[in-house]
């Protein structure tokens, strides 16, 4: 699936600054928190559209549980380090 390239630098930004970042830096008054509450609604949907699509033989707890593996953190850092958007991330350590 294409990914719709966001033209909104501020947005853009926003999606890459973690609420720890933006609290050490007290002028950062944008951070991802409330984007990300929106992005997981989002790659829910998505994720239970191309499953239900393509394993149509699957029962719901499989698909369930294929689910649960795709959208784990773990997976998700790992598909962000492949596509290098783990460069652009802003969190405090």
């Amino acid at each position: 699936m294409p990914v719709e390239k966001i033209k909104d630098e501020t947005l853009f930004f926003q999606t890459f600054v973690h609420k720890s970042f933006a609290a050490d830096y007290k002028q950062m008054l944008l951070h991802n928190e409330r984007l990300e509450f929106l992005g997981d609604g989002i790659l829910s949907a998505v994720t239970n559209k191309l499953l239900f699509i393509n394993y149509p033989e699957y029962s719901e707890a499989d698909l369930t549980l294929y689910k649960i593996a795709l959208v784990r953190e773990e997976t998700l850092a790992e598909v962000a380090k492949e596509i290098d958007l783990d460069k652009y991330i802003f969190v405090s350590k």
